[in-house]
C-alpha cells in the first residue's frame, strides 16, 4: 500500500475562549471605588445644601443618607450584574483556520476572521497577567491590515501556538492539551 497516495487526516477542532474572571474583577472593583467616591460626595453635598433643614430635623438627614445608600447600592448591583453578563456573553471560538468573536446573550451576533493570512501572531501580558496567568493574543491580518486582539485570555501562548498551527492547512495536525 503506498502511503504516499493517502491524505493526511485533519482534525477539525472548537474551542471557546473567553476573557479571564481576573479582568472583571479588576473592573468591578474600579467601579466600586468610583460609586464608593459618587456616594460619599452625594452625602457630603446633600449636608452642605440642606444644612439648615438638617439642623431642625435631624431625622431627615438620617433619612436622606439611607435613601442615597440605597440608591446608589440598587445602582451597584446593576452594574455588577451588567458587568457579568457582558463578560459571560462575549467570547472568541477558535476553529480550524479561523477565530470568532462571539457577542451578545439575547440578541447574538458574531465576527469570523481567517488566520490563514495572519502575518504574524504575538502575545504580550501585563505584570498582572503573568501573576494570573492571562494576556492578550494579537494577530496581524495582512488582508485586512490590522490587529485581530484576542484581550485578556487565560494561557496566551497556547492559544497563539493553536492558531499558529492553524494558519497552515498543512500543518493542522496536532495535538491539543488545554491543561498545558
Amino acid at each position: 500500500m503506498d502511503t504516499n497516495n493517502q491524505s493526511k487526516p485533519v482534525y477539525i477542532y472548537e474551542i471557546e475562549v473567553c476573557q479571564t474572571i481576573v479582568t472583571v474583577l479588576e473592573r468591578l472593583l474600579l467601579i466600586e471605588f468610583l460609586l464608593v467616591g459618587l456616594t460619599v460626595f452625594v452625602i457630603v453635598l446633600e449636608q452642605l445644601l440642606l444644612q439648615e433643614f438638617i439642623a431642625q430635623d435631624g431625622n431627615v438627614y438620617i433619612a436622606l443618607v439611607v435613601l442615597t445608600t440605597f440608591l446608589m447600592n440598587i445602582f451597584n448591583i446593576f452594574i455588577i450584574i451588567s458587568v457579568h453578563l457582558k463578560w459571560a456573553s462575549n467570547y472568541y471560538v477558535l476553529r480550524s483556520g479561523e477565530v470568532v468573536f462571539r457577542k451578545g446573550l439575547f440578541n447574538t451576533s458574531e465576527e469570523r476572521f481567517s488566520v490563514e493570512n495572519a502575518v504574524s501572531i504575538s502575545t504580550s501580558r501585563s505584570l498582572l497577567g503573568k501573576i494570573f496567568n492571562f494576556g492578550t493574543v494579537k494577530i496581524f491580518n495582512s488582508a485586512l491590515g490590522n490587529d485581530l486582539i484576542l484581550r485578556d485570555i487565560p494561557k496566551p501562548e497556547f492559544y497563539a501556538e493553536i492558531l499558529r498551527r492553524s494558519k497552515d492547512v498543512q500543518n493542522n495536525i496536532f495535538m491539543l492539551n488545554p491543561r498545558r
